[in-house]
């Protein structure tokens, strides 16, 4: 998990789960009230792991025998991506501008 760069308080998993579901919203330090944006690579990151599955939708379907199974799969690999994200999420420190 990430720290605050500014204070080095350890961030947790739940806060950057909430900003990754609440659209990549920046995080607050809660000790030092320091703003953190995540880092555009990450965001990118953690969004192709969540499609990934769709692109091969036409293997996925014919390695399960059944659509129930592909579903069940499809179900599994965003409960997994979501699971990560949070471990993938980098933020960098907001400067404020004067």
């Amino acid at each position: 998990m990430q720290k605050c760069e500014k204070c080095n308080n350890k961030f947790k998993y739940k806060e950057i789960l909430n900003s990754v579901w609440k659209g990549y919203k920046p995080l607050k330090c809660s000790r030092c009230r320091t703003n953190h944006s995540p880092i555009t690579f990450t965001i990118i990151l953690t969004s192709l792991l969540l499609v990934v599955p769709a692109f091969f939708t036409k293997d996925i379907n014919s390695y399960f025998s059944s659509t129930f199974n592909s579903i069940i799969f499809y179900i599994l690999w965003v409960i997994f991506s979501v699971g990560v994200s949070p471990v993938i999420m980098r933020y960098h420190m907001v400067k404020k501008s004067k």
